[in-house]
């Protein structure tokens, strides 16, 4: 969810389109998968989105694997799951569900203002 909304053109949640959906994914143990670690990638893969985008290019192009595992860059610790459709082995992952997800519209609108500060009592005299 949060690499979506990174990418949402001007902060619309109506601009993702109405095909995207929300899957519900079950991935075999045993289908092979290709995993990119943060260590494997250049110092600036984290602001260089070119970096990340060409190797996810070179790795749907070489067509080894079905599932790449790749690090977040949004969600540090965490990672995103890659799916490869023309991957002869993609047909092994089930869809369990899909569905339009139902975005809470607090996560882009602005936060509510801050009420101003109480006045604070004058302190003591101060002596010279």
């Amino acid at each position: 969810m949060l690499e979506v909304l990174v990418h949402l053109l001007g902060g619309d949640i109506n601009s993702i389109p109405r095909s995207y959906q929300l899957l519900e994914v079950e991935i075999p143990d045993d289908l092979a998968r290709t995993e990119r670690l943060e260590s494997q990638l250049s110092g600036d893969w984290v602001v260089n989105v070119l970096t990340t985008q060409a190797w996810g290019d070179d790795w749907l192009a070489e067509g080894r694997t079905a599932i790449a595992i790749v690090p977040s860059v949004v969600a540090p610790r965490t990672t995103n799951i890659l799916l490869n459709p023309r991957h002869p082995d993609a047909r092994q992952v089930r869809i369990l569900s899909a569905a339009r997800y139902p975005w809470d519209g607090r996560l882009l609108s602005p936060p509510p203002a801050l009420p101003p500060p109480e006045p604070q009592p004058p302190g003591p005299p101060q002596s010279s």
